[in-house]
């Protein structure tokens, strides 16, 4: 009857543990999907103001003029999409380091289950 009792707590500690874990990945996805999203719209509002913009200069009748404010057009939304490139870079490196963390501590709990396991397998044993 004991050998049933330690497996079914092993069971039930194992399935609590994996539980945590996966609640604790899908926070880590939900955040990620997040910013995601933030980042998106962002950039999404960065072209409509891009379109705005042209639509501003299509007035414009002299060739030099246009082509300056389409100059500066161009070199604004650029360096905007740089800045938003970068940060969305920097979002991933962050994630990476949550996964990378969160792995790391399910592998030191799992390690920690299958040790109990077989001190309890020994124990059992003898």
């Amino acid at each position: 009857m004991t050998n049933a009792t330690d497996f079914l707590s092993s069971f039930s500690s194992y399935s609590k543990d994996s539980f945590a874990a996966t609640k604790e990945l899908f926070a880590i996805n939900a955040e990620l999907a997040n910013k995601l999203l933030e980042k998106q719209i962002g950039f999404a509002g960065l072209m409509i103001e891009a379109g705005e913009k042209q639509l501003d200069i299509a007035s414009v009748t002299e060739p030099k003029e246009y082509v300056a404010k389409q100059t500066a057009i161009v070199e604004e939304t650029t360096a905007k999409v740089a800045d938003a490139a970068q940060s969305t870079s920097a979002l991933f490196q962050e994630a990476g380091e949550e996964f990378k963390v969160w792995f790391e501590k399910g592998a030191k709990t799992a390690e920690e289950t299958v040790k109990k396991a077989a001190a309890d397998a020994a124990k059992v044993a003898a």
